[in-house]
């Protein structure tokens, strides 16, 4: 699996508001820095703070040839606080086999228990692990490196990690999921006869949109807000249905300037965003 792992001890009851498994998630707020983050082993050049910046050319590479052990991705804080996702992207650990699980602590570095069971994932795309909301002092990301594929040294990118952001209304008709919204860079080779000579795919992106409509007043000055206002600096982690479609996820930036209405004399509001990203 790849996308959205959900614990299973992770469960969302339709309330009042609706709000279940397929309401949308974003991955913005994340306690990792350059200084809390550290790896069971890194190459030089390639430390475990690169996985702090979300620029996806910047590795963590684990020490080579072959790490024999088990590595991991630790965020230790000064002080508890609520956490319920971590989520990588631009890794390895789908191709090269690995295992990796998710653990937290509350009390010190050697009280470690799991927060999300071991799984193999089926690609390299961005993944997000979520679980129960709850107070920890650390949480690290277990990837077991596989003796199948021994070439392939354990790498990563982005690690974020804290409380997700639960859209308030979900996503319907006319919605493109990220890996479908393919947007390829090409060169086409014809002769000066006409004939296709080929084509060469040079590279591409993944693109979509969030359409948001009938968000209460309150909750879109409480959450949506803050969001948009950093999201015009920083990519975050998102997945548009993660209950029915858990593989559907992407790590995603705003394409251009959101566009925020009121829609309804009740004060009901909608917003419509432009995203690209990697998936």
């Amino acid at each position: 699996m790849t996308g959205t792992v959900i614990s299973q001890s992770l469960v969302i009851s339709p309330g009042g508001d609706g709000i279940n498994n397929d309401n949308p998630i974003i991955g913005y707020r994340t306690l990792a820095d350059g200084a809390n983050i550290s790896a069971t082993s890194s190459q030089a050049g390639f430390p475990a703070s690169n996985l702090a910046n979300p620029a996806t050319h910047l590795l963590w590479k684990a020490q080579g040839p072959t790490p024999i052990a088990d590595q991991y991705l630790t965020v230790a804080l000064d002080s508890a606080d609520n956490i319920d996702y971590l989520a990588v992207a631009a890794h390895n650990f789908g191709s090269g086999l690995m295992a990796v699980s998710v653990e937290g602590n509350t009390q010190n570095p050697e009280n470690w228990f799991q927060l999300v069971s071991e799984h193999l994932l089926v690609s390299d795309g961005p993944i997000i692990f979520r679980f129960m909301p709850q107070s920890l002092l650390g949480i690290r990301l277990r990837i077991r490196p596989s003796a199948a594929v021994p070439a392939l040294i354990p790498q990563c990118a982005v690690l974020y990690t804290g409380l997700l952001l639960t859209l308030q209304r979900r996503l319907y008709v006319g919605h493109t999921p990220m890996p479908f919204g393919r947007q390829l860079q090409t060169a086409n080779l014809m002769s000066v006869s006409g004939a296709f000579l080929g084509r060469i795919v040079l590279g591409g992106k993944r693109r979509s949109a969030i359409e948001l409509r009938n968000i209460t007043p309150a909750w879109y000055r409480q959450h949506m807000d803050p969001f948009l206002i950093a999201a015009q600096e920083i990519p975050f982690f998102f997945a548009w249905r993660p209950g029915t479609y858990p593989e559907e996820a992407g790590f995603a930036w705003l394409a251009d300037d959101p566009d925020v209405a009121n829609q309804a004399p009740n004060g009901l509001m909608q917003v419509s965003m432009r995203i690209e990203g990697v998936v």
